[in-house]
């Protein structure tokens, strides 16, 4: 009865009278449907999931996973936690509500405050245990799918139970952390709390910026393969710029942008007028970003004043140096860098005119980005133009979703204004 009471609960009133309580179930129930794929999908490929490599599609089902997956998981052992603790003091558990993606204990007994302290933080230690047990099985896991999974959900339990929770409980003033530091009830217990519970957090933002919750995605295993072997030479030869590049191009470009930063970031402090490293530093700096971040322009800038060996080096810098003045209305200067990353690109043909696939899909690009800022500019003449061109050189490289993506740019966004 104590499982089937907070259901009725919800449809008699009682505990569900506050709108939040209903507002987290009807939250909680939708986020447990939208997990039952994931939770099909891993039972029923599990053993063709954890052959090697780790692909990108793979790395999203672990992302998925970790939270719609193991969260309900953690929260069953959460409130566990919670009723473990009040029988354990000789209390009752009159309802335990559990809702896939939050729950609650409803305790009766005659508990001290220290008892109470202990109620409250078990739900906690809960998590943490969890986290502690996948870690302790799958840690040496030859499967890096079965590793991920295990890393994104430690990464996950960690920011629920010490970040995400305490936040809750002080900004809605309901939950465990009202108990865990109640400093008037258990002033020792909650100081030393503080001080473990900021350390961990800590170690936890440092270890999150370093990586240490990441892997590269791979197509195949012979990528796998190639990382493998440039970590080796790179360990062997750190003072090699060279390959130092390459493995961080790697890590950049099989999604590890953390274990990437810190790379670049290791080898600058003693290689400080490495002009590669800074354009590396930039584009790390600028991924996925929907405004260029001051920290990019400024590395993209210094690594063009230090010189830059490649072509596409170069352009690439004037990119992102582009790019920012498009966003920061500064047009003019845009067209100026977008022409600079074109003719860069323009160095690599062959004595034949003729460019690489990768090649032709970085030239379009750059004549899609300046099409823009002739278009900001209302010269629609111009910004056709290289439209056409972006168009033309993703047809040259087979690339037909680009094609659209320029066609429909090109016909919203342009044509009207001719």
């Amino acid at each position: 009865m104590i499982f089937v009471r907070p259901y009725l609960n919800l449809l008699e009133g009682g505990i569900f009278q506050n709108i939040l309580p209903i507002l987290f179930t009807f939250l909680s129930f939708s986020q447990a449907y939208r997990g039952l794929p994931i939770a099909r999908t891993l039972q029923q490929k599990w053993q063709a999931l954890q052959k090697n490599p780790l692909t990108a599609a793979k790395k999203q089902l672990a992302e998925d996973a970790s939270f719609f997956v193991a969260v309900p998981i953690s929260i069953f052992i959460h409130e566990a936690g919670h009723a473990l603790a009040v029988l354990a003091f000789g209390g009752r558990v009159l309802e335990f509500g559990y809702f896939f993606f939050w729950g609650y204990v409803l305790p009766a007994g005659d508990f001290s405050p220290l008892q109470y302290w202990i109620i409250a933080s078990a739900g906690t230690w809960g998590n943490l245990l969890f986290a502690l047990a996948i870690w302790l099985w799958w840690r040496r896991n030859p499967s890096n799918f079965v590793r991920y999974l295990m890393l994104r959900t430690i990464r996950f339990q960690i920011f629920y139970a010490l970040i995400y929770y305490p936040l809750f409980t002080a900004l809605l003033q309901i939950g465990d952390w009202r108990t865990i530091y109640d400093f008037a009830q258990t002033p020792v217990l909650s100081g030393l709390t503080a001080v473990l519970h900021i350390g961990i957090v800590g170690v936890h933002i440092l270890a999150d910026r370093r990586g240490v919750y990441e892997m590269p995605a791979f197509q195949d295993v012979a990528q796998t393969a190639v990382l493998e072997d440039l970590a080796q030479q790179v360990a062997a030869n750190p003072t090699d710029l060279t390959l130092q590049a390459r493995y961080i191009d790697v890590l950049r470009s099989g999604g590890a942008l953390n274990l990437a930063k810190q790379q670049v970031q290791s080898v600058l402090k003693s290689h400080p007028n490495w002009a590669e490293g800074y354009l590396l530093r930039a584009l790390l700096a600028a991924h996925n970003r929907r405004r260029i971040p001051s920290t990019a322009v400024k590395d993209a800038r210094q690594a063009l004043h230090l010189g830059l060996a490649q072509p596409v080096q170069r352009s690439m810098a004037h990119q992102i140096l582009g790019d920012y003045a498009l966003k920061t209305e500064r047009y003019g200067e845009a067209v100026q860098h977008f022409d600079a990353a074109i003719a860069e690109l323009e160095r690599e043909r062959d004595e034949h005119g003729r460019l690489p696939t990768h090649r032709l899909i970085g030239l379009a690009h750059a004549h899609y980005l300046r099409a823009g800022a002739y278009r900001r500019q209302r010269n629609y003449t111009a910004a056709q133009s290289d439209m056409q061109t972006a168009i033309r050189l993703a047809q040259q490289a087979n690339r037909a979703n680009l094609v659209e993506t320029y066609q429909n740019e090109l016909a919203q966004t342009i044509q009207p204004y001719l």
